[in-house]
């Protein structure tokens, strides 16, 4: 269990961590409190998510993590888009991709 913990304070399990929390767990307590679809995208997809994919980038440039990293949380989220939400959603994971990579170049 203590590796498990360890594994979950490094870089690269935070990155894992946090990109399954908000692609794929976040979004169900968001439609059982009955957050209506305009502000669910907005609050979750637009600042969250895209919060994230800035993180990501910065941490993976920070730890020198390989870059396939930027990779886990556009693809998890279009996982989650083809199993539950509309098709114009596919458009933020191309987004988070490029903000990710924006943001490892920026430093």
């Amino acid at each position: 269990m203590s590796k498990f913990v360890n594994w979950c304070k490094s870089p690269s399990g935070l990155l894992v961590l946090l990109s399954v929390l908000t692609t794929v767990i976040l979004p169900w307590p968001f439609r059982w409190l009955h957050i209506s679809v305009p502000e669910r995208v907005f609050v979750l997809f637009i600042l969250i998510d895209m919060s994230l994919a800035l993180w990501i980038g910065r941490t993976i440039k920070k730890h020198s993590l390989k870059l396939w990293w930027v990779l886990l949380m556009p693809v998890l989220f279009a996982g989650m888009v083809f199993w539950r939400f509309a098709q114009y959603d596919y458009w933020f994971a191309g987004i988070y991709l490029v903000l990710s990579l924006l943001a490892w170049l920026k430093d």
